[in-house]
C-alpha cells in the first residue's frame, strides 16, 4: 500500500477530529481553576486506536504531540489567570497581565495547539466586559422600575430628576434606598481595554470564528452590550465619525426623532416619556463609565472594545426568537428599535478603516440574515446600492469596501429565499464595483467586488450540486467496484436531465465574464478569489455551460496573456480539478499548458517574471494528483513527472522547487508509482530539505534522478535549451556544472546537444546565450571526458571545440559590452580542453597563449585568476617538457612584474609565474630567475611599481604556490634547485611582507599581504624540511624560531581574520608530523602550551577569548616575548574596547602567575619594542595605553633598582612621541603616561611634571581640559606629608588655579594660568634628552 507523504506529515481533518473527545479543555469559574482529564488516558486510547488507523501512525503520534502542547498551554494560561485573580496591588495585577500577553504570544506561534485554551482564555478575558455590560443594564432596570411605579406622580418624578442631577441615589416613600445595591463589582477600565486588546490577538491567531463561538451567549447580555457600544459610540464617537467624509449623516443616539414627530402631529403622548427614555439612556451612560461622568476622558481610546462589542454581538443576535423580547425599551411606542439602533450605529462603523469596519460589516451579516429582518434587509441592500451608485468609487473612501464587505458577508450568510429577494439590488453593487473599480486603485475594492459577484450569483443558482462531476473512485471494503460503476452510469443518465430543467439567470453570463477578467488581475488576492469563484459557480451549471467555462479559463492560458493571467488560470484549473469539474476529456488539452507553466520564465528587463506562475502550476499538478484516478492520470503522467521534477530540481526560486517536489510527492502517494516511474526512489531523494539548496538541488538530487531514463533527455534539454540561457550569470555557470554532472547517464544526449545547440550557439548575438553556451561546452567537455575517451568524439567535433575560440576572437566578442564575461567563459573553455588534452593543433596552442596572455594582464581581478588557472592547465598539458617555451614566458612575466605603468600587468605576471608547471622549474635558472623578480616585486619599497598592493599579494602568494609544486619533485630535486643564498632571500621577503602595514584608501591593505605570506611561510618552512632531510645547508632552527615569533605577532594582532589565519598556521605547524616545526626554540613547551592535549580544530584562534589565554604565555619565552608583545601592546591600546579588555585580562592573569616572568623583564621588553618603533603613532599609541594599564594595574612606579633608569627612558621617548604632535588623541594619552610619571621617584617625577606644563599650553582646548583634569587628579593622590616628591607640599596654589581657571577658554588665559602654577612648583628646567633612539618614522 502506498501512503501519501501529504498525509504522513500533516494529519487529516477527520482524524483529528475524531480524537477531539479527548482533547483537554480549560474551565474557569469565578475563583478557581480546573483542567481536563488525564493525558495520559488520551494517549492510551491513541495506542490503541493505532493499529484501527492503517496508514496512519504518524497521524496518531502527530495527534498525540498536539495534544500534549494543548496541554502545555493551557498549564501556561491557568497559571497567569490564578496571578491575575490573586494579585491585590496595582503592580501586581500588571505583573500578570504581562505574562498573559506572552502566553497568548505563544499562542499565535501555535494556532493549532491552542484549541483546548482557548474557550478559557476568551471566557476569563471577557469577564470584566461581561460585568460591565450586566451592570449597566441592572441599574437601567431598577432605574426604570422605579418611574414606572411614580410614572403618574408629577411631584415624585422631579424629586427624582433633581436627586438624579445631583448625583444622589434616589429614596423610596418609605425611606430606604430604591435601588439594590451592585451585585456587580466594579471593574478596571484599563484592563478592558488591555483584554480586548488580546481578544483581538487571538482573532489575528485563530481568526474571528474560532473566538466568537467561545463568547458568552445568553440572551439577557444582548441589549445590555448594545446599550453600552452606542453609548461608547454617544460619548467617544470614532476619528472617522468625526468629520463627514463619507456622506453618511451623523447618529445623534441622545436624540428621539419619532417622538419629537409624534408632537407635531398632535398625537396626545405621556408628558414624561420623552424625559424617562432619556433619563434611562443616561443613567446607562453614567454606568458604563464606573458610576462617574468625569471617568469618561479615560474612555478616549476604545477602539478595540468597540470591535470585541461588535464580534460579541455577533453571536448575540442569534438568538432562535424575536429581539423584542430583550429590547426593554419596545414597550415605549416612540422608542427605536433596538435592532434598528445597531444598524444605524453599523452602517456609520462601515465608513471607518481597520478591524471596527469588518466587525461592523461581520455584525450586518448576521443580523440582517435572520429569517424576522427582511424588510431591514432589503432597505439595507437598497442604501448600499444608492451608496455605491451614487458615489465616484474614490480609493480612499472607507465606505465603499464596508459596502462590499457587508454585501459579501450577507450574501453567504442568508438564507436563499431572502437573498433571492435582494439579488437585483446586490448585482447592482457587484456590477458597480466590479466594472468600475477596473480603473480604480484599490485591491481589497477589486477583491470583495469579484467575491460579491460569485456570491449574487450563487444565490440565484440551484443549491443542489451537480450530478454531472467526476469524482474518484474510492476503494472501500464495504462496496464493490460495480457499486461505484453504478453510481456513475446514474449521473451520466441525469446529465440530460439538468440540461433541460435548468434557468439561467439573465446576468450569469456577464458574472462570469466578470470573473473571468479577475483571474487577468494584477493583484494575487484578486486572482485568487476570482478563481475560486469560477469554482463554486461552475458546481452549479448544468454540463454544457461548464464546458464553456473551462474552455474559456483554459484559452487564457495563451502566449498572448502575460504572466498574471497564467497565474489566475493555474488557480483556476486547480479549482475546477480539485471540485471534479475538470473532466477528464479536457486533460489532453489542459496538461501541455501545466506543462507550458512550470517552466514558465519571462524576461522583464534586468530580471524575469514567472515564480508564481510556476508555483501555482505545481498547485495544479497537487490537484490533479488528488482528483483522479491512476487510469485516468496514466497518459498526463507521462508529461507532468519530467516537468515536475525538472521544476523540483532546476528552477531558481526554492519555493517553486519545494512545491514541485509536495507536487511530486503527493502524485506518488496517490496515483502509485506505475504512473509517476520509480517514484519511491525519487521522493526520498528529492525531498523538501534536500531540494532546498541550490547547490544540492543541481548537483545532487538531479543527478540522482537523472540516472533514471525516463527523465534523463528532459533534463538536459531543460539545461541547454533553458537554463544555459538564463539572465542570471551565477545561475547559468552552476547550470553548465549541473550538465557536466548528467554526462555520466545521458552521455549520448549531451553530445547530441553539443554538436547540434551548444557549439553553434557560442558565437550567438545575445550575450546571455554566448555565454551559456561556452560554459556549457567547457563543462560538458569535463563530464565527457570523465565518461569516455575524448579522442572517439571525431575529428569533425574535435574541430569545432577548437575552434570555437578563433570564432569568439574573430567576431570581437570579448570586447565591448559582456566582454568581461565572455573573457571568463573562454579562459574556461581553454581549461577545460586542456583539462581533457582534446588533441589540437598549433594554431590552436598559439591562439590560446595570446589569449591567456592577454586576459592576465586584463584589470578584472576574475578574469586574471580564470587566467592563471587556465595557464596552469594548459601548460601542463601541452608544454610540460618544453624548456624553450618556459624560458620565453619566465622573462616575459619577469619584465611585467617591473611595469612601472601598467599595474594589472603586474598583477598578472606574478600569478602567471606561479601558473608554470613545477617540471619547468625543477634543477633549472628559471627558478632563480623567478624568485629573484618576486622577491622584488613583494617588497614594500618608494618606486611606484612597488605601491600596488595587489601585487605584493599576488607576488607573495606566487611564491609559496611555486613553493608547494616544487615539492613534488622530490627532496633532490629541491636540493639542486634552490641555492642557499635564493633561500635566504625569500625567506627575507616572506619576513618583511609580515610587517607590510599599509593603508590607502581601502583601509589596511597591508594586511592581505600578511595573510598571503601566513600561508606562504607554512609551504615555504615544509619544502625546507624536505631539504635539510635530503642535506641541504639550512638554518632550519633559525628560520622556525623566526618564523613562528613572527606567527605569534600576527595572532595577537588587531584583526579577527589574521589572527585566525595565524592561529590556524601556528597550529598546523606545531600538530602536524609532515610539518612541525621541531626544530624551533622551546618546541615542546610551546605543543604543551598551545595545543595542550586538546584537538588544535577545537580551538577558535579568530576569537580572543579562547586564543589570548594561551598565546600570552609565549611571553614567558625570551626567544619571542619581543615579538608577542609588540603584537599584544596593538590589541591592549587599540580601539576595540572589547578586544583590549580580552587582551589585558590575560596579560594580568599571566603576570600574576608563578611561571611568568619578572615585571622588570616585560617593562625592558616594551622599552625595546617603544625604540624600535619611536614615532609610529601605528605602535606607540597603543603602546602608551598599554603602559597607562600597566601603571595602573601594576607596581610599576615601584620597579626595581635593575632597571632604574626605566622611568627616565620612558619620560624621554614621550617628550620625543609628543615633539610637534596635532594628534588630540596622541596627546591625551601623553598626558595619561606623564600623570604616572608623575609619581615616580625623583628626579623623574619633577622632570615629567615640568613637561607636563607643556601640555597645558596646548593649542587645542580639548588636551588642555583634559590635561588639567589628570593633573588635578594626581595632585590630590599626593599626601603633602610625605617626602617622595619635592613639589608635594606646594600643590595648594596649584590645585586652586587648576579648579578655578577655564581651560577649554583662549590660550592666553590657559599660558597665563600654567605660569602661575609652574611658578608656585619647585620645578627645574628638564635637561636635554640624552637617550639615543632610532630615527622617528
Amino acid at each position: 500500500m502506498v501512503v501519501s507523504v501529504h498525509d504522513r506529515r500533516a494529519p487529516s481533518r477527520p482524524l483529528r477530529a475524531r480524537f477531539s473527545c479527548f482533547s483537554s479543555r480549560l474551565v474557569l469559574g469565578n475563583e478557581t481553576v480546573t483542567t481536563g482529564k488525564d493525558i495520559s488516558r488520551i494517549e492510551s486510547v491513541l495506542r490503541l486506536t493505532r493499529g484501527a488507523v492503517s496508514g496512519r501512525s504518524d497521524a496518531v503520534e502527530g495527534t498525540v504531540l498536539h495534544i500534549n502542547i494543548g496541554r502545555e498551554m493551557e498549564t501556561s494560561f491557568a497559571r497567569c489567570v490564578a496571578n491575575m485573580q490573586a494579585s491585590r496591588t496595582a503592580w501586581e495585577r500588571r505583573e500578570a497581565l504581562q505574562e498573559t500577553k506572552k502566553c497568548v504570544g505563544l499562542l499565535r506561534e501555535r494556532p493549532s495547539a491552542m484549541d483546548g485554551a482557548l474557550e478559557g482564555a476568551v471566557t476569563w478575558l471577557m469577564k470584566d466586559l461581561l460585568q460591565l455590560t450586566r451592570r449597566g443594564l441592572e441599574a437601567a432596570s431598577e432605574k426604570k422600575r422605579i418611574y414606572r411605579k411614580q410614572e403618574d406622580e408629577e411631584e415624585t418624578t422631579s424629586q427624582i430628576l433633581a436627586l438624579e442631577e445631583s448625583g444622589q441615589e434616589p429614596v423610596d416613600e418609605e425611606g430606604g434606598e430604591q435601588g439594590k445595591p451592585m451585585s456587580v463589582p466594579p471593574v478596571n477600565l484599563e484592563e478592558v481595554r488591555e483584554h480586548c486588546k488580546l481578544v483581538l490577538e487571538l482573532v489575528n491567531a485563530r481568526g474571528w470564528k474560532a473566538v466568537m463561538r467561545c463568547m458568552p451567549h445568553e440572551a439577557r447580555d444582548l441589549e445590555g452590550a448594545a446599550r453600552l457600544l452606542l453609548s461608547m459610540e454617544q460619548e467617544c464617537p470614532h476619528p472617522a465619525n468625526k468629520e463627514d467624509r463619507s456622506g453618511i449623516p451623523k447618529m445623534q443616539p441622545g436624540t428621539d426623532t419619532a417622538w419629537e414627530e409624534s408632537q407635531s402631529l398632535g398625537i396626545r403622548q405621556n408628558p414624561t416619556r420623552k424625559s424617562t427614555e432619556q433619563s434611562d439612556k443616561q443613567i446607562f451612560r453614567c454606568t458604563m463609565f464606573n458610576g462617574s461622568e468625569d471617568s469618561a476622558e479615560e474612555w478616549e481610546d476604545v477602539g478595540e472594545v468597540k470591535c470585541v462589542l461588535l464580534l460579541w454581538l455577533c453571536v448575540l443576535v442569534l438568538l432562535p426568537f424575536d429581539i423584542a423580547v430583550v429590547d426593554s425599551t419596545r414597550e415605549n411606542l416612540n422608542a427605536k428599535p433596538l435592532e434598528e439602533e445597531l444598524i444605524d450605529l453599523s452602517k456609520h462603523f462601515l465608513a471607518t478603516p481597520g478591524n471596527l469596519r469588518d466587525m461592523a460589516a461581520l455584525l450586518l451579516s448576521r443580523l440582517l440574515s435572520r429569517r424576522d429582518m427582511k424588510p431591514q434587509l432589503l432597505s439595507f441592500c437598497r442604501w448600499c446600492s444608492n451608496q455605491v451608485l451614487g458615489s465616484d468609487l474614490d480609493p480612499h473612501c472607507f465606505l465603499i469596501p464596508g459596502i462590499a464587505h457587508a454585501m459579501a458577508h450577507i450574501f453567504k450568510m442568508g438564507s436563499k429565499d431572502s437573498l433571492i429577494m435582494v439579488a437585483e439590488e446586490g448585482w447592482k453593487v457587484a456590477e458597480a464595483l466590479s466594472v468600475g473599480c477596473q480603473q480604480v486603485g484599490s485591491t481589497l475594492v477589486r477583491k470583495l467586488g469579484h467575491k460579491l459577484v460569485q456570491r449574487v450569483l450563487l444565490a440565484m443558482l440551484p443549491a443542489a450540486a451537480v450530478s454531472w462531476k467526476y469524482d474518484r473512485r474510492i476503494t472501500s471494503l464495504l462496496f464493490d467496484d460495480s457499486h461505484h460503476q453504478r453510481e456513475q452510469r446514474n449521473k451520466v443518465e441525469a446529465v440530460s436531465c439538468e440540461d433541460e430543467e435548468f434557468c439561467a439567470p439573465e446576468f450569469l453570463e456577464a458574472a462570469v465574464e466578470m470573473l473571468l477578467s479577475g483571474l487577468k488581475d494584477r493583484d494575487t488576492v484578486v486572482r485568487w478569489s476570482a478563481a475560486k469563484g469560477l469554482g463554486r459557480i461552475s458546481s452549479r451549471l448544468p454540463l454544457s455551460l461548464a464546458g464553456d467555462v473551462v474552455e474559456a479559463v483554459v484559452d487564457i492560458l495563451s502566449p498572448t496573456h502575460n504572466d498574471s493571467a497564467w497565474h489566475g488560470g493555474c488557480l483556476a484549473v486547480a479549482e475546477l480539478a480539485r471540485r471534479g469539474l475538470l473532466l477528464p476529456v479536457h486533460l489532453d488539452n489542459v496538461v501541455p499548458k501545466v506543462v507550458t507553466a512550470l517552466a514558465y520564465d519571462v524576461r522583464r528587463g534586468p530580471h524575469s517574471v514567472g515564480a508564481h506562475v510556476r508555483d501555482a502550476a505545481c498547485y495544479v499538478c497537487w490537484a490533479f494528483a488528488r482528483a483522479y484516478e491512476p487510469k485516468v492520470m496514466k497518459k498526463p503522467a507521462l508529461q507532468l513527472a519530467p516537468a515536475l521534477l525538472v521544476t523540483a530540481c532546476y528552477d531558481r526560486e526554492v519555493h517553486c522547487r519545494r512545491a514541485a517536489s509536495a507536487a511530486f510527492q503527493e502524485a506518488v502517494g496517490r496515483q502509485g508509482a506505475t504512473s509517476f516511474a520509480h517514484g519511491i526512489e525519487i521522493i526520498t531523494a528529492a525531498d523538501y530539505v534536500t531540494v532546498g539548496p541550490r547547490q544540492r538541488a543541481f548537483l545532487e538530487v538531479a543527478p540522482f534522478v537523472a540516472q533514471f531514463a525516463e527523465y534523463t533527455d528532459a533534463f538536459v534539454d531543460h539545461l541547454v535549451h533553458v537554463k544555459l540561457r538564463h539572465w542570471e550569470c551565477s545561475l547559468r555557470k552552476l547550470s553548465a556544472k549541473g550538465l557536466k554532472e548528467l554526462c555520466a547517464h545521458g552521455r549520448e544526449k549531451v553530445l547530441e546537444a553539443l554538436s547540434r545547440t551548444l557549439i553553434p550557439l557560442c558565437t550567438d548575438p545575445q550575450l546571455e546565450i554566448r555565454h551559456g553556451a561556452v560554459y556549457g561546452v567547457a563543462e560538458s567537455l569535463i563530464g565527457l571526458g570523465e565518461s569516455m575517451d575524448i579522442k572517439t568524439l571525431g575529428t569533425p567535433r574535435i574541430d569545432a571545440l577548437s575552434s570555437i575560440i578563433a570564432r569568439i576572437i574573430d567576431a570581437k566578442l570579448c570586447r565591448g559590452k559582456g566582454g568581461e564575461l565572455m573573457r571568463t567563459a573562454v579562459c574556461k573553455l581553454i581549461q577545460s580542453i586542456s583539462t581533457v588534452n582534446l588533441p589540437v593543433d598549433m594554431e590552436f596552442l598559439s591562439q590560446a597563449q595570446r589569449t591567456l596572455d592577454e586576459n592576465l594582464a586584463h584589470p578584472n581581478a576574475e578574469i586574471q585568476e580564470m587566467a592563471s588557472e587556465g595557464m596552469r592547465i594548459f601548460l601542463k598539458a601541452y608544454f610540460s617538457d618544453d624548456r624553450n617555451h618556459a624560458e620565453i614566458l619566465v622573462l616575459q612575466y619577469c619584465t611585467w612584474l617591473t611595469a612601472t605603468d601598467n599595474p594589472p600587468r603586474r598583477r598578472g605576471g606574478a600569478l602567471a609565474l606561479a601558473a608554470i608547471p613545477e617540471s619547468l622549474y625543477a634543477d633549472s635558472p628559471l627558478f632563480g630567475q623567478a624568485m629573484t623578480a618576486l622577491c622584488s616585486s613583494s617588497a614594500l619599497g618608494g618606486e611606484s611599481c612597488h605601491e600596488d598592493a595587489e601585487t605584493r599579494v599576488n607576488s607573495v602568494k606566487a611564491i609559496g604556490v611555486i613553493y608547494r609544486n616544487l615539492c613534488q619533485q622530490g627532496p633532490a630535486v629541491l636540493k639542486q634547485t634552490i641555492s642557499v643564498a635564493m633561500n635566504k632571500e625569500v625567506f627575507t621577503s616572506l619576513l618583511k611582507a609580515l610587517d607590510d602595514y599599509s593603508i590607502d584608501d581601502r583601509g589596511d591593505v597591508g594586511s592581505w599581504v600578511r595573510e598571503a605570506s601566513i600561508r606562504s611561510i607554512q609551504e615555504f618552512l615544509a619544502v625546507n624540511q624536505d631539504m635539510l632531510a635530503a642535506g641541504g645547508k639550512v638554518d632550519l632552527r633559525q628560520m622556525e624560531t623566526l618564523a613562528f615569533g613572527r606567527l605569534a605577532k600576527q595572532a595577537m594582532e588587531r584583526i579577527d581574520r589574521l589572527r585566525g589565519t595565524a592561529g590556524v598556521a601556528i597550529a598546523a605547524l606545531l600538530h602536524r608530523n609532515d610539518t612541525a616545526i621541531s626544530y624551533a626554540e622551546h618546541f615542546q613547551d610551546l605543543r604543551a602550551v598551545l595545543l595542550g592535549t586538546g584537538a588544535c580544530e577545537s580551538i577558535n584562534w579568530s576569537s580572543p577569548v579562547d586564543s589570548f589565554p594561551r598565546l600570552v604565555k609565549l611571553v614567558g619565552f625570551e626567544a619571542y616575548r619581543t615579538q608577542v608583545m609588540s603584537g599584544l601592546v596593538l590589541s591592549i591600546g587599540g580601539l576595540c574596547q572589547h578586544l583590549s579588555c580580552v587582551a589585558s585580562d590575560a596579560l594580568f592573569a599571566y603576570m600574576s602567575e608563578p611561571s611568568a616572568p619578572p615585571l622588570p623583564e616585560i617593562a625592558k621588553t616594551l622599552l625595546e619594542v617603544w625604540r624600535s618603533a619611536c614615532g609610529t603613532d601605528r605602535i606607540t599609541v597603543p603602546l602608551m595605553n598599554t603602559l597607562d594599564k600597566l601603571y595602573t594595574r601594576t607596581e610599576l612606579r615601584q620597579i626595581g633598582p635593575k632597571v632604574a633608569s626605566f622611568h627616565a627612558e620612558v619620560l624621554e621617548l614621550t617628550r620625543i612621541e609628543g615633539r610637534g604632535s596635532k594628534d588630540v588623541k596622541k596627546l591625551t594619552v601623553i598626558a595619561n603616561v606623564l600623570c604616572h610619571l608623575c609619581l615616580t621617584p625623583e628626579p623623574v617625577s619633577s622632570q615629567a611634571l615640568s613637561v607636563y606644563m607643556v601640555l597645558l599650553g596646548n593649542r587645542f582646548p580639548k588636551v588642555r581640559q583634559y590635561a588639567a583634569e589628570q593633573l588635578y587628579i594626581t595632585m590630590l593622590m599626593v599626601d603633602e606629608t610625605e617626602d617622595l616628591y619635592s613639589w608635594a607640599k606646594c600643590t595648594e596654589n596649584a590645585l586652586e588655579v587648576l579648579s578655578e581657571c577655564a581651560w577649554d577658554s583662549s590660550p592666553e588665559i590657559a599660558k597665563e594660568a600654567r605660569d602661575r602654577i609652574r611658578a608656585s612648583l619647585p620645578l627645574d628646567d628638564v635637561p636635554k634628552a640624552q637617550l639615543v633612539v632610532p630615527t622617528c618614522r
